[in-house]
């Protein structure tokens, strides 16, 4: 199933024809739909679904609530979600980079699809929300900016920190990194002030700053990927005063936008790098600033047929990458295998559970902990 997602999307990105694009949007979202066990939270949304369809209440954000109480079954959930998301990205892509929207839209199957298409959808409709909202964010369209965000805290909460970049436009790039500077001087007490506030409340959003996830991200990794995100932020500095006249007015307008959130990209890293949870808040910045400067690339070279491939090579070689070091999307199982897994305790893949478990292992989980783990995944008896 893998190989053919990535045949699909290699000659999405290079043939330009809306067809295959929506062709391939159907079928990424039949695959969402149809999948087993596939995708490290596949299980809790199933649970969530089944006990929201039961007539109880979940603690969950009012819109995806809602959509899974009116939908009636959870392949369709998936569905829905998927093609919506998808859709939006897509919409999004064509909006802010004509003629070049297939290819990115490729890359962005090749390097999140898995994560938030398979994964943690709720935040990867949330992401596909905020990058269509940068259209009214462009246009100095605030009011609109600021109720597509309220759409996308419908699905997941941490939308809510991207509200006040209807502010941005009002701030010189100067300004902004000596507020930005200022605030990681008084970190602790700003964290420390809204820690308080929030457990006060009883507001659902301490789990962000608790850091009581067990390794949710380990430090070393936090270092690397920042590392990584200032490399990128300083060639598309580089690249931007070298070529700036390759851009005309309305590109202009957008990269003087999109140097601002790659500043806000690397504030939110800094400011957020010792939760772990709350460090998921920055792939709303990531999503796009990385399908940007891949953007800012091709309108600066002149052999863009070169370029799309060795791009599509080397987000294959991550697509596959990232199955393999995953836990739960090799083996891709869709719907018509569940009965299969009825009568076993364990209601997974063997080698996904040997997957899981010796990362958890390597974690310092012991077995007690583990099967608690899996209970909690509902693949456990």
């Amino acid at each position: 199933m893998y190989i053919f997602i990535g045949g699909l999307t290699f000659f999405t990105g290079v043939l330009k024809r809306k067809k295959i694009i929506i062709a391939s949007i159907l079928l990424l979202s039949i695959i969402s739909s149809i999948r087993y066990n596939v995708g490290g939270d596949y299980s809790s949304y199933k649970w969530i679904f089944e006990t929201i369809q039961s007539g109880k209440i979940v603690d969950i954000e009012k819109g995806y609530f809602i959509l899974n109480r009116i939908v009636p079954n959870y392949p369709l959930i998936l569905f829905i979600l998927t093609f919506f998301s998808l859709y939006i990205i897509f919409f999004s892509l064509k909006t802010l980079f004509p003629k070049y929207e297939n290819f990115l839209f490729s890359i962005y199957i090749y390097l999140y699809y898995l994560q938030w298409n398979l994964g943690t959808i709720r935040q990867g409709v949330s992401i596909s929300i905020f990058i269509s909202s940068i259209i009214f964010l462009q246009k100095r369209k605030y009011f609109k900016y600021c109720l597509v965000i309220f759409g996308a805290c419908l699905f997941h909460k941490t939308s809510i920190i991207l509200l006040p970049l209807f502010l941005l436009p009002f701030f010189s790039w100067d300004v902004l990194l000596a507020i930005f500077l200022v605030l990681i001087l008084l970190k602790n007490i700003i964290v420390t002030t809204i820690f308080n506030i929030i457990t006060n409340l009883n507001m659902s959003y301490v789990s962000y700053l608790s850091g009581n996830i067990k390794d949710s991200l380990l430090p070393e990794k936090i270092g690397v990927v920042f590392v990584g995100r200032i490399i990128m932020y300083l060639i598309f500095l580089i690249l931007l005063k070298k070529f700036k006249y390759r851009f005309n007015p309305k590109d202009k307008v957008f990269l003087k936008l999109l140097n601002k959130l790659f500043l806000c990209m690397l504030f939110f890293n800094i400011f957020f790098k010792d939760f772990g949870v709350a460090m998921r808040m920055i792939k709303y910045f990531e999503v796009l600033c990385l399908l940007s400067m891949i953007w800012v690339i091709l309108k600066i070279f002149r052999n863009i047929s070169l370029i799309k491939v060795s791009f599509l090579f080397l987000s294959l070689i991550y697509f596959f990458y990232y199955i393999k070091i995953s836990d739960t999307y090799y083996p891709y199982e869709n719907i018509f295998s569940e009965h299969i897994y009825e009568s076993k305790e364990i209601k997974i893949h063997p080698f996904k559970y040997k997957k899981i478990k010796d990362r958890l292992n390597k974690s310092g989980y012991n077995q007690n902990e583990i099967d608690a783990v899996l209970r909690q995944m509902n693949v456990k008896n």
